[in-house]
């Protein structure tokens, strides 16, 4: 696999079409649901309408209408299953012919949507007291999880929610993670936690580093995350390995949300020594030294939010990529991590740029993360629909009204509806830039979350 830009720069001006390196199959790593009823500052501190563009119901039908303007929906999951073995796989990588033979889809001008991985969303926790019950700590997040059963009950969406990232306590050590998921299987059922993958706990908002430390640092936090890699559902995955392919058992996912851009570069070296004290747990445990059996599994959301600037062509001299690039680098060598191609367009929205602009802020970032992890560790996301705020409408009616209609801090009261479809063609044409192989782009399309979150497609 080569990383060598072509000697002409690619601008993503319009949707790839099938002529270009359109995938066949696509996995959407990164999406977010809640309804109407979970669309306030009381189920999401986040959320404060009438401001906040996302302060309303969020589902499956919404995410289908904005996904399906790039891609194809089939009606049934099974219909469009993609071929997991590895047979018939050995083409010369040298061959533009064969190459290019398998660029587009068998009689289909778009790649087909295979499904999704829900995100937790964030929802409201209480202020903890030195006697609080620790059960009251989990009404909102178990309420999601019954909004996840709904969604799984029901059968009136062709798109399948593959696997689900809830919220977790992991900062109650073992002793709350055990307590929790009782309830939480409880309340999920059996049909809707068989899909459970991993969990979520978002740590970007503590923007004072004491806190932020005291928090990843403290016993009870190292106990939460090793009991994910020791008591995981223990799916068995294929991986290739030297013998040709085998299975593998796996712990739960941990989804990380860290943020250089709002936080700072403390975050991600912070949460680095996380990962290698929760490496070195279990190595004395008896994990096999490059075993993934028995450990952890990390996700690195958004590329932990790199400090963007606007001026691309400054981008790669600036304190903060050289920092985002070294803690990267030493994330990636704590395996099994993983990167989330995703959540940019939501990083670069205090300026809406278009979709020209985006590329070339990006592209610096994506190059080194490519360097970093190769492509088998990346998988695409869209972050839907928190893609859409702030995004730049392009060719279309502007939906600010009135006064707020300006970039000088006017409120947008609609999310940008065509924010997927520019998000995929972005990164299709990131991949053209980088010249990453065809094998390779499987992975970042799809391959990649079904190793990651044991998808048996």
């Amino acid at each position: 696999m080569t990383h060598q830009p072509p000697s002409s720069s690619a601008t993503p001006s319009q949707c790839p079409s099938p002529s270009q390196q359109q995938p066949q199959y696509i996995i959407d790593s990164h999406i977010h649901l809640w309804p109407a009823s979970a669309s306030n500052s009381t189920s999401h501190s986040w959320m404060t309408p009438p401001s906040m563009p996302l302060a309303r119901e969020h589902l499956l039908r919404d995410y289908i209408t904005s996904a399906s303007r790039s891609i194809s929906l089939p009606a049934t999951i099974s219909a469009v299953s993609p071929p997991l073995s590895y047979k018939n796989k050995n083409k010369n990588k040298n061959s533009s012919s064969a190459h290019q033979a398998s660029l587009s889809p068998t009689n289909e001008p778009k790649p087909h949507l295979l499904g999704a991985i829900y995100i937790e969303t964030d929802r409201a926790l209480p202020t903890l007291t030195p006697n609080h019950v620790p059960e009251s700590r989990y009404t909102h997040p178990l309420a999601e999880i019954a909004f996840l059963r709904s969604l799984i009950n029901s059968s009136t969406h062709s798109l399948a929610l593959l696997a689900l990232i809830p919220w977790a306590p992991v900062d109650e050590g073992a002793v709350g993670m055990e307590r929790y998921m009782a309830l939480a299987r409880q309340v999920a059922g059996a049909e809707t936690w068989a899909k459970v993958a991993g969990f979520r706990f978002l740590v970007q908002g503590m923007r004072e580093r004491g806190v932020f430390e005291e928090k990843v640092r403290s016993q009870a936090w190292m106990e939460g995350l090793r009991w994910l890699g020791r008591e995981g559902r223990g799916w068995r995955v294929q991986r290739q390995g030297g013998g040709g392919m085998r299975e593998k058992e796996r712990g739960f996912v941990f989804e990380v949300g860290v943020d250089q851009r709002q936080g700072g570069t403390w975050q991600l070296d912070e949460f680095a020594k996380c990962v290698g004290r929760v490496r070195a747990m279990e190595d004395e445990d008896g994990v096999i030294g490059g075993e993934e059996e028995g450990r952890t599994v990390f996700v690195l959301n958004h590329f932990c939010k790199p400090a963007f600037s606007n001026n691309a062509p400054t981008n790669t001299e600036t304190n903060s990529f050289t920092a985002w690039k070294r803690a990267l680098t030493h994330l990636s060598a704590l395996p099994p991590i993983y990167l989330k191609l995703s959540g940019f367009l939501t990083e670069l929205s205090t300026s809406p740029l278009s979709s020209e602009e985006t590329f070339a802020c990006i592209l610096p970032y994506v190059r080194t993360a490519f360097e970093c992890f190769g492509a088998r560790r990346i998988m695409f996301g869209s972050d839907w629909p928190v893609c859409g705020v702030g995004v730049r409408e392009e060719d279309e009616e502007d939906e600010m009204s009135g006064d707020e209609g300006d970039n000088g801090g006017g409120v947008r009261k609609e999310t940008n509806p065509n924010a997927w479809c520019e998000w995929y063609q972005i990164v299709t044409l990131l991949l053209d830039e980088l010249r990453i192989e065809e094998q390779d782009r499987e992975w970042v399309w799809w391959r990649t979350s079904v190793e990651v979150y044991g998808l048996d497609l």
